[in-house]
């Protein structure tokens, strides 16, 4: 396996570890009193937003549920689609073939959008639900000994595996973008080829020069030629005086 192959392999590798992490936890806030009993739970969902196992009626949990905007329900829908439609461009439409060329084009900056939305998750999260709510990032663990409970921060299973996804997806997006914008198909035919070593000569060639060049060369021809022509003329005469001498002509 080459490493075009490995990265193309982990590329789908990390859309399934992607698509999986919306419907883990991201983030996780419990308490425990000093024997143990859990007091506090609250987890974050991508699409479910913050959730408990507690009823509305336990005024302890619900003292300490955080607050904020709940996270937008499209957000995640629309990376959903944007990894259906990856998916689909590894999968179905090969990116070295000719014909293929113009919508690997296109699917290129599906890729970088999957990117986009990845590192979106991975960072602005943590900064806007978690960080505004002096929620520990992490991990951390905390003993309140006025209200003699253990409070307990910890990122959960979805964000770390939306981490992992996004290092699985990085190379081969960039390898399918480079590849995309910084190559271009092109029909050769004989005539554009010619034209193309020909614009690649260093020295232009100028065909009238060449022409009035050989033209200056003919009167120097025609002069050897006529001097050609009258020594063979006067050897000939030679030669028939010398037969006529011996009397053969």
């Amino acid at each position: 396996m080459n490493l075009k192959s490995y990265f193309k392999t982990l590329y789908i590798i990390g859309i399934f570890i992607s698509f999986l992490s919306l419907f883990f936890e991201w983030y996780s806030f419990q308490a425990r009193s000093l024997d143990g009993e859990l007091v506090v739970f609250w987890n974050f969902h991508i699409i479910l937003g913050w959730d408990t196992i507690f009823s509305p009626d336990a005024w302890f949990n619900e003292a300490f549920r955080p607050r904020g905007e709940q996270f937008p329900i499209i957000i995640p829908i629309i990376y959903i689609i944007i990894m259906i439609i990856a998916m689909y461009s590894i999968l179905f439409i090969d990116l070295e073939h000719p014909n293929n060329f113009e919508k690997a084009k296109i699917y290129s900056y599906i890729h970088i959008f999957l990117l986009l939305f990845g590192g979106f998750f991975i960072c602005v999260i943590p900064i806007y639900y978690w960080f505004s709510q002096e929620l520990f990032f992490p991990y951390i663990i905390f003993n309140d000994f006025e209200l003699e409970v253990i409070f307990e921060y910890s990122v959960g299973l979805g964000y770390l595996l939306q981490s992992i996804a996004f290092t699985f997806i990085l190379p081969y997006s960039f390898y399918y973008y480079y590849t995309t914008t910084h190559f271009e198909k092109r029909d050769v035919t004989l005539e554009s080829a010619l034209q193309n070593i020909i614009s690649q000569v260093q020295e232009s060639i100028d065909f009238d020069k060449l022409i009035a060049e050989e033209r200056l060369k003919m009167p120097n021809i025609s002069e050897e030629i006529q001097t050609i022509t009258q020594q063979e003329i006067q050897t000939n005469q030679i030669y028939n005086k010398f037969l006529k001498s011996r009397g053969i002509k």
